[in-house]
C-alpha cells in the first residue's frame, strides 16, 4: 500500500505529481519531515544507549580490577605472614563485613523494585478515584435533572408508637436466635460469607464477617458523614449495578427520636423497587469495657401503607426483609464487623445476584473507613 501511494505521489524523475493540490503537498512534507525528525530522534537515542552502555562496561571493568587487586594484596599479606590476625579475627571480619554488604544490596534492589511497583499502583488507583468520582458527579447531575420529573411512589401513612414498638429488631437476641442457622460457603474480597440453606420459599440469607483495620469512632464518623450512602440496600432488582446507588431517592418518612425513623427507598429502574423501612441505631458497652455500636433495618408493610402502595407509578412495592450491621471493638484500631441481611427473591438467579449486591456495599463501606488497607492487601 506504502509503494501504490508513492508511486501516485512521485513521478519518475522524482518530483511531485502535479496532480496534487498545495494541501496535499503540505501534508506530504509534514509527513516526511516527521518521519526524518523521527529517524534522528531514534539515532540519538541509539548512540544514547550505547554510550551508556559502554559507561556501564568500563565501568564495571574497574570494580573487577580493584576487587582484584585487593584479593591480590590480601592473599600477599596473607603468604608473608607479617601480620598478626590473631586467630584470623581480622580476616573473618572481614568476610563477614563483605557478606553483610551484598545481603544489604541485595536487600536495597528488592526494596527499590517494591518502591516501584508502588508507586505505579499508586498511580493507577488515582487515576480509577479520578474516574469514579467523574462517574458520581455525572451521575448526580444526571439525578438532579430527572429526579423533580418523576412522582414518588410512596403514599406513606404515619405509624403508631405501638406499631413501632410491636414491630421486631433484628438487633435483639431473640430474633437472631430465632433464625434458621448459616454455614460457611467461602470469602469474597477478605470477607468470611455465611449463608443460610435454600428452601422452599424463594430468599435470600447472607451474612458477611470480617475483622477491620480502623477504630470503632471511626467507623461510627464515616458512617454518620457518609450517611445515605453507606446505608444497606434490603433488595434490589436483577441487573441494577452499584454504581447507581446514588440514584435512589431516600426520603425520611417518620421520626421517633435520634435513634429510630422510618425510611423510604425507591430504585429507579424498568420495574421500579419500592419499600419503607424501620430504622434503628444502638450502641452498648459489652461487660469486658469493649464498645459496641449496631444498626438495624426492617421492612414495615402496614395494612393503610398496602393500600395505599398498590400498583403506583408501576412500582413493586417489597413486604418483606431486613438487615443488620454490628461493628464490635477488638483491640486498638481493630474492630469485628458482622453484616447480616435477609430479602425475598424473584428466582435462584436474583438470589446469587443479591449476594453480590451485598459484598460490594460491604466492600465499599471498608474501604470508606479503612482506605489505608488498599495499598497493604
Amino acid at each position: 500500500m506504502t509503494n501504490q501511494i508513492n508511486q501516485c505521489l512521485f513521478s519518475a524523475n522524482g518530483e511531485f505529481n502535479v496532480g496534487l493540490d498545495e494541501k496535499a503537498k503540505n501534508a506530504i512534507n509534514e509527513r516526511q519531515q516527521k518521519l526524518k525528525k523521527h529517524r534522528v530522534q531514534m539515532v540519538e537515542f541509539r548512540l544514547k544507549k550505547k554510550e551508556e552502555f559502554d559507561r556501564m562496561r568500563s565501568e564495571c571493568k574497574r570494580l573487577e580490577c580493584v576487587l582484584q587487586q585487593g584479593i591480590a594484596e590480601l592473599k600477599n599479606e596473607l603468604s608473608r605472614g607479617t601480620t598478626d590476625f590473631g586467630d584470623h579475627r581480622l580476616v573473618r571480619a572481614v568476610v563477614d563485613l563483605v557478606a553483610e554488604n551484598e545481603k544489604l544490596r541485595k536487600q536495597n534492589a528488592v526494596l527499590i523494585i517494591d518502591i516501584k511497583r508502588h508507586e505505579v499502583f499508586q498511580k493507577k488507583l488515582a487515576a480509577v478515584d479520578e474516574t469514579l468520582s467523574s462517574e458520581e458527579s455525572l451521575l448526580r447531575h444526571d439525578e438532579e435533572r430527572t429526579l423533580p420529573d418523576r412522582v414518588s411512589a410512596f403514599c406513606y401513612q404515619p405509624l403508631s408508637l405501638e406499631e413501632v414498638n410491636a414491630t421486631p429488631n433484628p438487633l435483639d437476641n431473640s430474633f437472631t436466635a430465632s433464625l434458621p442457622p448459616v454455614s460457611f460457603v467461602g470469602a469474597i474480597f477478605g470477607w468470611d460469607v455465611f449463608r443460610q440453606q435454600r428452601n422452599s420459599m424463594l430468599s435470600s440469607r447472607t451474612q458477611f464477617i470480617k475483622r477491620v483495620h480502623c477504630s470503632i469512632a471511626t467507623a461510627v464518623r464515616v458512617s454518620c458523614e457518609q450517611g445515605d450512602s453507606l446505608r444497606p440496600l434490603i433488595t434490589t432488582p436483577v441487573e441494577w449495578c452499584f454504581s447507581h446507588r446514588c440514584k435512589i431517592p431516600t426520603q425520611v418518612l417518620q421520626e421517633f427520636g435520634p435513634r429510630c425513623k422510618v425510611i423510604g427507598h425507591e430504585i429507579p429502574g424498568p420495574t421500579s423497587y419500592c419499600y419503607s423501612f424501620l430504622e434503628r441505631v444502638a450502641q452498648w458497652v459489652l461487660p469486658d469495657g469493649r464498645k459496641k455500636v449496631g444498626i438495624s433495618m426492617i421492612v414495615i408493610n402496614s395494612t393503610s401503607n398496602q393500600q395505599g402502595n398498590i400498583q403506583i407509578n408501576s412500582a413493586k412495592w417489597i413486604k418483606d426483609g431486613w438487615a443488620l450491621v454490628t461493628v464490635t471493638e477488638a483491640g486498638d484500631n481493630m474492630v469485628d464487623v458482622v453484616c447480616d441481611q435477609w430479602a425475598p427473591c424473584e428466582s435462584n438467579l436474583h438470589a446469587d445476584y443479591l449476594v453480590v449486591q451485598w459484598a460490594q456495599f460491604i466492600q465499599r463501606w471498608e474501604q470508606s473507613v479503612s482506605p489505608s488497607r488498599l495499598l497493604t492487601q
